[in-house]
């Protein structure tokens, strides 16, 4: 299974099987799909300790050797974020009355913070719902209610996201729909203004060794220009169903970006070795047909020009882990794939 489809898997996951983890009722898909997005970074660095993720295999004749860099997980961290849903008291406003629908859509308040410059014409006052699940528990009456004021954000479709104020409050803060669907990769882009509002981090290579090891190779200080021209020559490629991207098909790179304004750090855009383009922006992933040559071509320019290091990712409670739960030492990595 790789990254996106893994992504848009726990995104879909039934509620009855979150809300049985603490006893609560199945209502509320939203609100408890608000805490996915932790539980899919959890997930992904239990299967990167335990050697379960499923990557492509390596294809080339050599493999030439990249520096490494050790990443130290925190055991009791993780186990913490898996188990743990924060109590009432413990959120943000925006985290406690995150659901709000506006103009008949419905949308999830985030952390990004709109400033006054970026707010634009205002869409009335509205409710925003709450539900707290400790309360729900406890017996006591769950559901919460708040007053907000909503507005639009210049530059960007209010069918992606708007700005909402809590009444008592002065921050406004983002709201975005995930039900948003682009007709195509130009739209997405058109529609959130992300020439202006995406910032690029780093990019991920994962592979087998030829001696069946798992490897990550990570690349940073890139060229965003590159990788603006290569998403500019496919914009034209209109959005697809989810399940397109196959299950068959191996993740080539995964280019982690942010959007500070609505609140994201660290979601991804992953290309795939037979020729599709996936995102889960606005929570949900979208996926485009980008075409086999666009994509390895920007995936030859990666590994050729770009310099990247090994990821070696190791607990820093080695002692209450198997050996078996770390990743191996470094050892040289892929070639470029071939046209």
């Amino acid at each position: 299974m790789n990254r996106i489809i893994f992504d848009e898997a726990m995104n879909q996951i039934d509620e009855n099987y979150l809300a049985c983890c603490l006893g609560a009722r199945p209502r509320f898909k939203k609100r408890l799909q608000k805490y996915a997005p932790a539980l899919i970074g959890t997930a992904a660095l239990v299967c990167l300790a335990s050697s379960i993720i499923l990557v492509k295999q390596y294809r080339g004749k050599e493999e030439p050797s990249w520096p490494a860099k050790t990443i130290l997980i925190n055991k009791n961290d993780v186990k913490d974020e898996i188990y743990r849903i924060p109590h009432w008291e413990d959120m943000e406003i925006y985290e406690q009355y995150s659901n709000i629908e506006v103009s008949g859509k419905q949308y999830n308040a985030r952390g990004g913070i709109v400033e006054s410059d970026r707010l634009g014409n205002e869409l009335g006052t509205q409710t925003a719902q709450g539900y707290d699940e400790y309360a729900h528990l406890a017996g006591e009456e769950a559901e919460r209610f708040h007053s907000v004021l909503a507005r639009e954000i210049k530059g960007i479709s209010p069918d992606c996201a708007i700005a909402i104020r809590y009444s008592g409050q002065e921050t406004f803060y983002a709201a975005i729909n995930p039900d948003y669907r682009p007709e195509t990769l130009h739209t997405l882009v058109t529609d959130l203004n992300l020439e202006n509002t995406l910032q690029f981090n780093f990019i991920d290579y994962d592979y087998v060794k030829k001696s069946g090891e798992y490897c990550t190779v990570r690349f940073e200080n890139l060229d965003d220009s590159k990788i603006w021209e290569f998403l500019k020559s496919c914009e034209q490629a209109e959005s697809e169903p989810n399940d397109q991207a196959s299950n068959n098909s191996s993740e080539l790179l995964s280019i982690s970006i942010s959007i500070p304004l609505l609140g994201y750090e660290n979601i991804s855009i992953c290309l795939y070795e037979d020729g599709y383009l996936a995102t889960n922006i606005l929570d949900t992933g979208k996926i485009f047909y980008v075409g086999n040559e666009n994509v390895l071509t920007f995936f030859n320019y990666v590994l050729d020009e770009c310099e990247g290091y090994e990821l070696i990712y190791q607990y820093t409670e080695e002692d209450s882990l198997p050996e078996s739960a770390l990743l191996p030492s470094p050892t040289p990595s892929a070639q470029t794939i071939q046209n």
